[in-house]
């Protein structure tokens, strides 16, 4: 598989993204991994504990509310102690870039898996599915739901252990707080639950509607 490369850098006086080799705090950066709409994805080297991480950084944006949200994100994911979802190990700012260490897994994602073999076996779709719920059950006990479950937010190790990624747009059910305002939608449109479209009350049951079209597009491809 061809490594992913990052895009274009930030406009001129904005902070300025990583590059491979560089070493951010005790984080040496091995190589970009992916990125979306708020942040990039490294893995990277802790140069103090010597292991493998994944280093999640901002993308430079005048806008507060992101970095709230980024912020938020590292709260959430803090709270959280379970085999199936991603460990968070610090989080902190430099240079003006905020970032999260979190656990790294080597693995891919079942989005990565279907796209390069095909539908998954019933059986194999289904064990990745209830690890899946098995994560998220823990993060709705702790008053946590994710709102963007779908295949690329999922990670199989080599070892077969499912692990819930990004909380990036998640929801603390004790505060009742977004950080969106209204008429604004989170989420990838394929899998987001109806109430969160028609911005009524979103809970738990959001995360086990986006898990229900994971596992039939697991199944289906």
């Amino acid at each position: 598989m061809s490594e992913a490369r990052p895009p274009e850098g930030p406009a001129k006086g904005r902070p300025k993204l990583p590059v491979v080799g560089e070493t951010l705090l005790d984080y040496q950066v091995v190589r970009f991994i992916a990125g979306g709409g708020m942040a990039r994805l490294y893995e990277a080297i802790d140069v103090r504990l010597d292991r493998p991480v994944a280093l999640k950084i901002m993308l430079p944006s005048p806008d507060p509310d992101l970095e709230k949200r980024f912020d938020r994100e590292g709260r959430l994911l803090a709270k959280l102690q379970h085999p199936n979802l991603i460990a968070v190990h610090a989080s902190g700012k430099v240079r003006g870039l905020q970032f999260l260490v979190l656990e790294y897994v080597h693995g891919a994602t079942p989005w990565e898996l279907v796209s390069l073999t095909g539908p998954l076996p019933p059986a194999i779709a289904v064990e990745v599915a209830m690890q899946a719920s098995r994560g998220l059950l823990a993060a709705h006990e702790a008053g946590i739901i994710h709102r963007d479950l779908k295949p690329e937010n999922l990670i199989i190790s080599r070892d077969g252990v499912v692990k819930v990624l990004d909380f990036g747009i998640g929801k603390d059910l004790e505060s009742q707080s977004f950080l969106t305002g209204a008429g604004t939608v989170l989420g990838t449109a394929n899998y987001v639950a109806p109430e969160s479209i028609d911005n009524a009350i979103v809970d738990a049951r959001a995360d086990i509607y986006g898990l229900g079209l994971t596992l039939f597009h697991l199944i289906s491809g």
